[in-house]
């Protein structure tokens, strides 16, 4: 091979490429926005209590400004480790994205209707303390459901029984969202698609685990499993 020469990047691999790079786009904004907030609120909390001579009152403040400094340090941490890792973005709707931000209980009902309205069965469980993640999970938590949704709407068979479900902890969120399969597992390849491999990125990202693929259910049915595990802290 002469100097000029360049090996041939498979488009598998280009693509992959790309959808690391949108993701790291998207997150590093998000995370931009994220700090922003925490501070801004930590900084509110002090200006309304200059005056204030009340020490359970202070102790409360202190408190509520201790949870946003903390918040705002480990999304720090985050976009401190994007930078570093790999620069590169790809442009990408992020003023858009943010604009439609709404807590994982929220997402989860909503999918819950749009499931039934398409004449599915829906499962979903999804416990309060979702909401109460920081920023950057509860954004993967519903990108993971959006994405989980949309795969069912487009692949399960119609009217079948699928589940959702989110355990939280006090290390991790896990994500399991299983659909039936028209076709046996096994059948042909069930490659990933588009939507399937950027949360895949985004997930990766965020130093989480991701999978997805066919299985056999307990009743001994093919069924599609989606599984994200992400730190909670």
């Amino acid at each position: 091979m002469t100097d000029c020469e360049q090996r041939a990047v498979p488009q598998g691999a280009t693509d992959d490429r790309r959808l690391r790079a949108a993701e790291r786009g998207t997150l590093t904004f998000e995370l931009q926005d994220v700090i922003i907030h925490h501070l801004s609120n930590a900084s509110l909390q002090v200006m309304s209590q200059v005056d204030a001579d009340d020490p359970q009152q202070l102790r409360e403040v202190l408190r509520r400004v201790t949870t946003s400094t903390e918040s705002a340090l480990s999304e720090l941490r985050l976009l401190i480790s994007l930078g570093r890792d790999d620069p590169a973005a790809a442009g990408t709707d992020v003023i858009g994205q943010l604009s439609q931000r709404f807590p994982p209980t929220q997402a989860a009902a909503r999918w819950a209707q749009r499931l039934v309205d398409a004449e599915f069965d829906p499962l979903i469980r999804l416990p309060h303390q979702a909401d109460q993640l920081r920023m950057t999970a509860q954004g993967t938590l519903v990108r993971a459901m959006d994405v989980a949704g949309e795969n069912i709407l487009q692949h399960a068979p119609a009217r079948s029984r699928c589940a959702v479900t989110v355990r939280v902890d006090a290390r991790h969120v896990l994500l399991q969202a299983t659909s039936p399969l028209r076709t046996p597992p096994g059948a042909d390849s069930h490659p990933l698609g588009r939507s399937l491999r950027s949360l895949r990125e985004r997930v990766d990202l965020t130093g989480g685990v991701f999978r997805a693929g066919p299985s056999v259910s307990t009743a001994g049915n093919g069924e599609w499993v989606v599984v994200v595990l992400l730190p909670s802290d």
